[in-house]
């Protein structure tokens, strides 16, 4: 099974490596799981 995430957020706060309040993330990326015949995730694959 593979989802597709699409993923923005937004700062509440300043940070101290450089990243201010305000200013927005946005990540794209995948997900695919494996599932064992008693369906519990065996495999989680990150793709971004």
């Amino acid at each position: 099974m593979e989802i597709e995430i699409d993923y923005e957020a937004t700062a509440a706060i300043d940070f101290p490596n450089g990243i201010r309040k305000g200013d927005t993330n946005k990540l794209k990326g995948k997900s695919a799981f494996e599932f064992s015949h008693h369906k519990k995730i065996i495999k989680l694959l990150d793709i971004s």
